[in-house]
């Protein structure tokens, strides 16, 4: 897949997840509600994949191990979903593999210094939230604030991706 298709997939990924609230005012009921998210996930490992293959020869071990970690949390979520919470405490790895990568993909001028610094921040925020809420019975705002900046944050990678930027700049790394 190119840089701009890899793009487009996560912009997609993450922008749908805020359609099923929207639709459904929070109901969970609905069928079709659970199958975005899972797509979702889907696209964002299909994303962290390609792009860690896309740049295998230029990514050091940070990325590898990120990339390594997005799939693995997929799977493990999914499997544990049938599990009360256990779902939403392993899905704290793909922020933390994603923010992984990306950092690794800043590093060799794939994506922009504050744009992995920013998915960094947002990966932290949405872990630390998620812990909260779980772990110490806390209030979910910090999770939810963490969430939308983590989505918000792949949108604009997305974005830079589909820019183009990042073949002129792999072709000089």
């Amino acid at each position: 897949m190119s840089t701009r298709t890899l793009g487009m997939l996560a912009v997609l990924a993450a922008s749908s997840l805020f359609i099923p609230p929207i639709l459904t005012g929070g109901n969970r009921e609905p069928v079709w509600a659970w199958w975005i998210p899972i797509g979702s996930l889907i696209a964002f490992t299909a994303t962290a994949l390609g792009l860690a293959w896309q740049f295998k020869d230029h990514i050091g071990p940070l990325g590898i191990v990120g990339a390594i970690l997005v799939p693995g949390a997929i799977l493990v979520t999914l499997g544990a979903a049938t599990i009360v919470g256990a779902n939403a405490a392993f899905l704290a790895v793909l922020p933390a593999g994603s923010a992984m990568l990306m950092w690794d993909l800043g590093r060799i001028g794939v994506l922009s210094r504050p744009a992995s610094i920013a998915h960094l921040a947002a990966a932290v925020t949405l872990v630390i939230g998620l812990a909260v809420a779980l772990l110490a019975q806390g209030s979910f705002a910090l999770g939810l604030v963490g969430g939308v900046s983590y989505l918000l944050s792949w949108i604009a990678i997305g974005v830079s991706l589909i820019r183009g930027a990042p073949r002129r700049q792999a072709t000089r790394a």
